[in-house]
């Protein structure tokens, strides 16, 4: 069977731009290729499943099923299972299971379904995103934050203002709007903006950030003081979202060698995702510096990813910044210049630093990496209370070269699955 992109291609549903658009976003920030066709605007989220349906010769759940399942089907699979495959039980018709899947044509996973619950399973297929929100909201699974980003569809909300309305997008309705703004606050650990607060002064970033207990001590450890800045997902990250939380001790060390560095530096050029060539890149910046944080930015605004170095990957996590603000990790997603000096000590970096525990840094450096001319991460590292050495600092130049590289690598790669 044909990729889907070269089905979207040949049927003339997107444009080879848009579709290198697509490829482009899946390759840095993940999901499939369709969900990331319905963010940028280029599908409705019904165009999408309608044409998997034709693609993959499956069919599409009734809309009935997906808004009531059947309570005896959704016990009939435990939520482990859910979870691991990416399914929803819809209908239990006798020894029948109807299932909806996002890859209704894998047999070894529609063969595990069946084994597990001793049922006959009949697959249909279904968007990842719509998938997704529909087994967080029979099964309490949670969603990564980015799969909040939705289209039209049953029992769904619209595209939210997180990433633009996207083309001939129906407008939200108020109530799902808000129900889906609070669900992802509350996955980011942040409250609702009240009417005259803005994201931007400093007051409100403290408020908004009350999760990771800004002002419980010199370094805004979580949870000082009280319990109000324990992680609220602790105990419940999914295999949605896990797999950066698997790493084994020994991927978070840094190299102590040259012959470790260049191993390391190979192991860059051939990584197989873009979770691997977070995780070496990572481990490369540790050669450098005490501690090494990589960022996102899409869509204005600048989320923390994970980070190496001092334990500090929790707080990392925790960060919410957009673009606009007067920040130093602002700076560079802006202008796509590097940033380097002392961590400012008023205003909202000071409340950035105390919140990732950097507070007595004395030189941070903050490298924006590009694809083209679009910053998508940023690196920033810093080396404790010394200096960053002029040639660790132009090695990690470098490395920020070398993980654009490494992006291009498998865009060309992914391009080259759709032709």
């Amino acid at each position: 069977m044909s990729s889907f992109g070269k089905y979207l291609l040949e049927n003339g549903v997107v444009s080879r731009s848009e579709l290198d658009a697509a490829t482009q976003s899946l390759v840095i920030y993940g999901g499939r290729l369709g969900t990331n066709l319905v963010e940028a605007g280029y599908l409705r989220l019904d165009e999408l499943e309608q044409h998997l349906s034709r693609h993959l010769g499956v069919a599409t759940p009734p809309a009935e099923w997906l808004e009531n399942p059947d309570r005896e089907a959704l016990q009939s699979v435990p939520a482990s299972l859910v979870e691991r495959h990416r399914i929803l039980p819809l209908k239990l018709e006798k020894w029948n299971l109807h299932v909806a899947m996002a890859d209704p044509r894998d047999p070894h996973r529609v063969d595990e379904i069946a084994f597990a619950t001793g049922l006959r399973i009949e697959p249909y297929v279904l968007s990842e995103v719509h998938l997704l929100f529909l087994v967080e909201r029979h099964y309490g699974i949670p969603r990564p934050t980015r799969f909040a980003v939705v289209a039209s569809g049953p029992g769904m909300p619209s595209v939210e203002a997180y990433g633009g309305a996207g083309r001939d997008a129906v407008s939200m309705d108020p109530t799902p709007a808000d129900e889906e703004a609070a669900r992802q606050r509350a996955v980011l650990g942040i409250h609702p903006l009240d009417a005259n607060e803005e994201l931007i002064d400093d007051q409100t970033f403290s408020s908004l950030h009350q999760r990771w207990q800004l002002d419980a001590g010199p370094e805004g450890a979580p949870g000082a003081g009280t319990d109000r800045g324990a992680d609220p997902t602790e105990g419940r990250r999914t295999g949605f979202d896990a797999a950066s939380d698997a790493e084994p001790p020994r991927a978070q060390q840094p190299p102590r060698t040259p012959t470790e560095i260049v191993a390391l530096e190979t192991d860059l050029t051939t990584a197989a995702n873009r979770e691997e060539v977070a995780a070496i890149a990572l481990r490369l910046a540790r050669a450098y510096a005490s501690v090494a944080a990589l960022f996102v930015v899409r869509d204005g605004t600048i989320h923390g990813s994970r980070s190496v170095g001092d334990a500090f990957d929790q707080r990392v996590r925790g960060i919410l910044l957009p673009c606009s603000a007067e920040s130093i990790l602002a700076e560079p997603a802006e202008s796509g210049e590097i940033h380097r000096g002392a961590p400012p000590r008023s205003g909202i970096d000071e409340r950035l630093f105390r919140a990732l525990g950097r507070s007595e840094a004395r030189d941070v450096a903050v490298f924006p990496i590009k694809i083209g001319e679009r910053v998508v991460n940023l690196l920033y590292v810093d080396n404790g209370s010394a200096p960053l050495g002029e040639t660790c600092f132009a090695a990690l130049e470098v490395l920020c070269d070398r993980i654009t590289a490494a992006y291009e690598r498998l865009i060309v790669a992914r391009k080259r699955r759709h032709c």
